[in-house]
């Protein structure tokens, strides 16, 4: 629990840095600008508009970009999923009001991206799993951009039933509680704190321990995990490396019990790439993660990533084993 907190502690101070504030901060004469008020309490990031129609000129070829990357790392044997963590305001629609910034370009742009990005046959498109998870229980924290446990649990679900259907069948559920110190509560000013009950994927007879941290010259340290089952249990053997931002970053304690080994590399639009190639260059999967709102900004969406990809050596995936 210590290290979820702190995992979403770094998670917030990085979206915080990117709204240009400050977590518990006053708010400031403009910080309203930063922060759309919806109705049953939902705040959302003004970022969901402004910024799809501020790269509206490079928006799709970014979607083309996210679309060789896929074929790229499955050209090299990897098991491969691009995937990007919608927008709240993408999913909990009906909480959205009716005015919001650049609501005419942001439709644009919103289709022309999805439409690209959806095509690639490496894509996993959350948006319906979590509008329908949404109709029963909280998938977003309504003072925070990220996903509640309910979402996260999506999350994990959706990527077991693409690597190994019969693992997402084998997926119980616990009940869990999560806690964030919101940061679109705390642009406001508003009390930040914000605690949701919900539904945690749970691998039956599966532990995880997570190894040391390790230092490669990104800003945050890359984690590991080591998922051991016992008799009767299910992991997806070998490794899972997953390159992304802080919704994947709050979703480890649910990812980490799909894979024999599980590594996290959180990277930034200033990340060196040659680290990143070699982690991914141990990895059976990988999996590339990007919230919505910044995915036109996103370091893997670049052409030397796509062609630092392409010279990833051939990797032999193990395959799961036959039956439960």
């Amino acid at each position: 629990m210590r290290r979820s907190r702190a995992v979403v502690g770094v998670a917030l101070a990085l979206v915080c840095a990117a709204l240009g504030t400050t977590a518990g901060a006053a708010a400031g004469p403009k910080a309203s600008t930063r922060v759309v008020v919806g109705s049953d309490g939902y705040l959302f990031s003004a970022q969901d508009w402004t910024v799809p129609c501020q790269d509206a000129p490079t928006a799709v070829q970014t979607a083309r970009l996210l679309v060789e990357l896929g074929d790229g790392l499955r050209d090299s044997g990897r098991h491969a999923v691009v995937t990007v963590g919608p927008d709240k305001s993408t999913v909990m629609t009906s909480h959205v009001p009716a005015a919001v910034p650049a609501r005419e370009c942001h439709a644009s742009q919103h289709s022309a991206f999805w439409g690209t990005a959806t095509s690639s046959p490496q894509f996993l498109d959350l948006r319906r799993p979590l509008q329908q998870a949404g109709q029963r229980t909280q998938v977003y924290y309504r003072k925070d951009t990220h996903w509640s446990h309910d979402g996260d649990a999506v999350y994990a679900r959706a990527l077991a039933q693409r690597f190994d259907p019969v693992l997402a069948l084998a997926l119980r559920t616990r009940t869990t509680t999560g806690t964030v110190r919101g940061d679109l509560a705390s642009v406001l000013g508003l009390p930040a704190h914000e605690t949701v009950q919900g539904q945690s994927v749970l691998n039956p007879r599966v532990a995880v321990q997570e190894l040391p941290q390790r230092g490669i010259g990104l800003v945050v340290p890359v984690r590991t995990f080591r998922a051991t089952a016992a008799l009767g249990g299910r992991v997806l053997p070998g490794r899972t490396v997953f390159v992304g931002d802080s919704f994947t970053a709050v979703a480890l304690h649910q990812l980490a019990q799909l894979s024999q080994e599980t590594v996290f590399v959180w990277t930034d639009n200033s990340a060196p790439l040659q680290p990143m190639l070699d982690e991914m260059a141990t990895g059976d999967r990988v999996v590339i993660e990007v919230v919505e709102r910044l995915s036109t900004r996103f370091r893997m969406f670049r052409p030397d990533v796509v062609e630092g990809v392409r010279t990833l050596p051939w990797r032999v995936v193990p395959q799961p084993a036959a039956g439960v």
